[in-house]
């Protein structure tokens, strides 16, 4: 670029930054983030640290993930709800519901609000655990907060639900109401 008189900017960046984690060379990306930002007085913003937790989480590496969310907060960037619903995610899908609902109360405290994402993504990590009725709450949470379900979010009760051969339950999943 610099051939050309023309600077990189934070989208070249972050285009960059993601390209190396969707190549599954999340330390690269990384890495790029760091050295441009020495070395150019790039600006990362909540896109470049989330897209390496996202890369992070998908491996698997959510101990990393989790470092690079404090990195990014103690910077002064705000994550935003994509960013929590990546982690929420991935310690859901890794089975660590533990640090899902930390990660859930930490949006919570920075005022992030939860979305359709956020909630598919607790009731999907609790029924991944067998956890089906806390799973059913957090269904029931969604709707007390007037947040419409979409296709995957029944999917993954119903697939829950017809597990446990709770068959009735899984054919009207909308009727359920958990006390």
């Amino acid at each position: 670029m610099g051939s050309f008189n023309c600077s990189p900017d934070v989208v070249t960046c972050n285009t960059l930054i993601d390209g190396f984690c969707r190549a599954k060379d999340v330390d690269r990306g990384y890495e790029f983030l760091t050295q441009i930002q020495s070395r150019t007085g790039f600006s990362p913003d909540v896109v470049s640290y989330t897209s390496v937790i996202s890369g992070y989480c998908r491996l698997g590496r959510m101990g990393e993930a989790s470092a690079i969310l404090d990195e990014m907060i103690n910077k002064g960037i705000i994550p935003n709800s994509f960013t929590f619903n990546v982690l929420i995610n991935g310690f859901g899908k890794m089975g660590n519901m533990p640090s899902a609902l930390n990660i859930y109360e930490r949006m919570l405290s920075r005022g992030c609000i939860p979305d359709v994402v956020t909630f598919t993504s607790l009731i999907d990590g609790h029924c991944k655990v067998g956890e089906t009725e806390e799973g059913m709450k957090i269904w029931n949470e969604m709707g007390r907060k007037n947040i419409s379900p979409n296709a995957y979010t029944f999917s993954v009760l119903t697939n829950a639900l017809c597990k446990e051969n709770r068959l009735n339950e899984a054919r009207s999943p909308a009727a359920i109401e958990v006390e």
